[in-house]
């Protein structure tokens, strides 16, 4: 049976682009809309075909002159399975969470075939409705269904018997000839178009579309998944009529086939969807954006592409593992698929960045409007266990075929767009030209990161640190910089906010705590026993293997904890002060040194103050290089001094 008729928000015959998709041609719906959702157009179009099959129903009765099956226990047998092919589908997963195809369609074919059209429909029509009554499916999609494939084999069976092929159970098999063959193959065949198209109709009026959309891919994907239910349905009827138990065995058979099937096809999907959000690959989404952008080509019709990207989600991973991580995307996708228009092809590119492609014709105000539409949405709390997740995005758009006429180019470039659609907060981004003088760096930028730490071109600069009061040389903090084989030396602000952007943090950070342990061992086997400061980022504190690989380190080195100290900012602390605190005691634990760096200038409160295990805090220079002129900036000094020396702090003015 085909169900498309009451999808709500999107059909599994509404993604012409997306084959999988398509094949879902008799799919049950993933979501379906309460009563009060459907458009006032699609209730009045499923009460003309309620009315029509109960009008064509009546009519059929009352010219019948018999309503018993020619075979009461054949007809039986073959309403049973027609019930269990209803409640047990052939499935596999698909971008709509699960798709579906009933195997009953050869069942219902056998009740037309062996009984008088009027007894048949009512069984058909009886069947469809408690199989959709036990699945607890909307009292509308179910008349509508089956009303829909109730009427489509009683229009059929009356075509065919009016073109003079009657192929009913006492005629077609006193004598099994050529023409009843010719004739079951005709009513299961029209039964079929008719079936599609009426319920491509119906979704049609209730996602405001052409019914063409759905029909084209209707006919592509479904022909050859309901041939051979319509071919088998004569076998069926003929061992039926000579042996019921022959007839079960060849159900048997039958259902190995479907098992076959239904086994090739999750591979299928498998190869071309993504296993956790069940949306379009990369590589799927590449293949079928070829053929878009080729028929958009071919139509001059403008398309555009969106990239979107999860806001913050690499820090959510990190704090809230993975678990939760996954949650978050399998519910960006829900949403994202729940918004989705007829014909948008979705994809989820590679860890929290999706892909939307919207066909053509498509100008820039519906693509933003469509953009603006998803950063609405998602902005609605998502709920994780029963407690709300609030989550942003960010888009950046590209439109062919005026940013690129292949679709490697339109993702480069929409990446760049979202780039700087990240660094302005100001919404979703169109891509223009300027993008490309910024978004190239930044992904070069990383990869020659990466090139660099191999290479050795990073360095340490150390700032010392003296005691006012004995004059004596205590400690240094690690500075890194990069000697750059073309730009000579880079200070941090060149290099780390790419770094943190990027899962280079936690490598860099990594690879300059490694060369600091080493020249502070070094220097202690000279006897100059000092401490060892390195800056820290939140990207850091909320890797959960940071404190294992600050041990490892300090253990290769035989330095003891007490000589290292890690310097974290207050805003570091303010991302997710809970997680920061768990793991600023970890390394408490293991002997490091806490230092809050540019302390008052931040966004920290007194009660992270208290909270954190922090050993000292360094005073921000901009307040030091002003007390000697500035009263308020020597006041604020003397506070902090005073702050820090109440709670068993040390300051270190900077």
């Amino acid at each position: 049976m085909t169900e498309p008729i009451t999808k709500p928000v999107t059909t599994a015959l509404a993604h012409p682009l997306d084959t999988p998709a398509a094949a879902c041609g008799t799919s049950e719906p993933a979501v379906v809309a309460p009563p009060g959702r459907y458009r006032p157009a699609l209730v009045a179009y499923i009460t003309v075909i309620v009315g029509a099959f109960v009008a064509l129903e009546g009519f059929l009765m009352h010219r019948a002159t018999t309503l018993r099956p020619a075979n009461v226990g054949a007809f039986g047998l073959f309403a049973t399975l027609a019930l269990l092919a209803e409640m047990r589908p052939l499935s596999w997963l698909g971008p709509s969470k699960k798709c579906q195809i009933s195997t009953s369609w050869t069942f219902f074919l056998c009740l037309y075939f062996s009984a008088p059209a009027p007894t048949a429909a009512a069984t058909m029509f009886c069947i469809i409705l408690l199989s959709y009554a036990v699945r607890r499916l909307p009292m509308l999609f179910s008349l509508g269904n089956a009303s829909v494939g109730s009427l489509a084999l009683v229009i059929s069976t009356i075509a065919v018997t009016a073109a003079g092929s009657s192929p009913t159970f006492h005629d077609a098999f006193a004598s099994v000839d050529q023409r009843w063959v010719v004739g079951a193959i005709a009513i299961g065949s029209m039964g079929f178009v008719v079936d599609l198209v009426m319920a491509s109709i119906g979704a049609a009026v209730h996602l405001r579309v052409s019914p063409l959309r759905f029909l084209r891919d209707a006919f592509t994907n479904l022909t050859a998944t309901n041939a051979m239910p319509i071919g088998l349905a004569p076998a069926f009827v003929i061992l039926g009529r000579t042996s019921l138990v022959a007839c079960a065995l060849l159900t048997l058979t039958v259902g190995a086939l479907y098992k076959t099937t239904e086994t090739a096809l999750n591979q299928r999907h498998e190869a071309t969807h993504d296993p956790l959000t069940s949306l379009a690959n990369r590589r799927s989404f590449h293949g079928q954006a070829a053929v878009a952008i080729a028929v958009a080509a071919r139509r001059q019709h403008t398309l555009f592409v969106l990239q979107l990207s999860i806001d913050g989600f690499k820090s959510l991973n990190d704090r809230l593992g993975r678990a939760v991580g996954d949650d978050v995307l399998q519910k960006v996708a829900e949403r994202l698929q729940d918004d989705r228009r007829a014909g948008d092809l979705i994809a989820r590119l590679d860890a929290n960045d999706f892909a939307i492609l919207l066909p053509g014709p498509c100008s820039a105000t519906e693509a933003r409007a469509v953009a603006n539409r998803i950063v609405e949405r998602l902005q609605t709390p998502l709920e994780l266990a029963g407690v709300p997740l609030k989550t942003t995005v960010s888009i950046g758009m590209v439109e062919f075929p005026t940013h690129g006429e292949d679709i490697e180019t339109l993702l480069a470039k929409a990446d760049m767009a979202l780039y700087r659609a990240k660094k302005t907060n100001n919404g979703p981004e169109l891509y223009t030209d300027d993008h490309t003088r910024t978004g190239p760096t930044r992904m070069m930028l990383a990869g020659e990161i990466h090139e660099a730490m191999r290479r050795g071109e990073f360095f340490l600069a150390y700032q010392p640190k003296l005691d006012l009061q004995s004059h004596a040389f205590i400690g240094v903090e690690a500075l890194v910089r990069w000697l750059h084989p073309e730009r000579g030396t880079l200070y941090p602000d060149a290099f780390i906010p790419t770094a943190e952007q990027t899962d280079l943090m936690q490598e860099l950070t990594e690879y300059v705590i490694d060369r600091a342990l080493q020249q502070c061992a070094l220097w202690h086997d000279e006897g100059l026993h000092v401490t060892m400061a390195v800056n820290v980022s939140a990207r850091n504190l909320h890797n959960h293997d940071f404190v294992d690989m600050v041990s490892t380190l300090l253990t290769r080195h035989h330095i003891n904890p007490m000589w290292l100290e890690l310097e974290l900012t207050e805003n570091t602390v303010m991302v997710d002060p809970e997680r920061t605190a768990l793991v600023l005691q970890e390394l408490r634990t293991l002997g490091v040194q806490i230092s809050l760096d540019d302390f008052g200038t931040g966004f920290s409160s007194l009660a992270n103050l208290r909270n954190l295990p922090i050993d000292r805090v360094k005073i921000d220079k901009t307040f030091v290089f002003g007390m000697l002129d500035s009263p308020k900036d020597e006041s604020i000094v003397r506070s902090i001094i005073d702050l820090a020396t109440n709670l068993g702090m040390g300051t270190v003015a900077e």
